[in-house]
């Protein structure tokens, strides 16, 4: 699954590459709907689903259904929006055991980091370095792994646990 596919070419290269079965993500309903009538002659496998990654139970319902989420940006929108917090219990309630959530941000690492790495969540969580080119701008990938079955979490706790490490950046 793409989170806030936009209108990228990413699906598609990856699709390109052998990866057929790939969901599509935007909050956005035109983009998903332009996005839909662009790929579903060269893309026929792929699907495009209009959701709100903070709500994401309304959309896409079935509880550990993706093996790779990928995120190259929503992460950091939604760090500045309220909802942050149910975005990433959506996408960890999406992700089957043993999973992997990759996401790309150019906010610092130790912040992401600490932000992923909630003490009650069965989560191991790995850094990257990327080149981006850039001398003053620097990006980091996460590999976050899902280690086991998500225990009963009080996202209260969870949220006021990201709202500090938000606070304290």
């Amino acid at each position: 699954m793409i989170v806030g596919c936009g209108s990228s070419k990413l699906s598609k290269i990856l699709y390109d590459l052998g990866h057929r079965r790939i969901t599509n993500v935007d909050i956005d309903e035109g983009i998903i709907e332009d996005m839909k009538r662009k790929y579903e002659e060269e893309a026929p496998e792929m699907s495009w689903v209009t959701c709100d990654i903070t709500k994401a139970k309304e959309s896409l319902e079935e509880d550990e259904s993706f093996d790779l989420i990928l995120d190259k940006g929503t992460l950091d929108a939604l760090l500045c929006a309220d909802g942050v917090t149910d975005g990433y219990m959506e996408i960890l309630r999406l992700l089957r055991v043993g999973g992997v959530f990759s996401v790309i941000s150019f906010r610092p690492a130790e912040l992401i980091a600490q932000f992923l790495r909630v003490p009650e969540l069965p989560v191991e969580v790995e850094i990257k370095t990327l080149e981006t080119g850039s001398s003053t701008r620097k990006a980091s990938m996460f590999l976050l792994r899902k280690i086991s079955a998500l225990p009963w979490v009080d996202r209260d706790e969870v949220r006021s646990y990201q709202n500090d490490v938000i606070k304290v950046s």
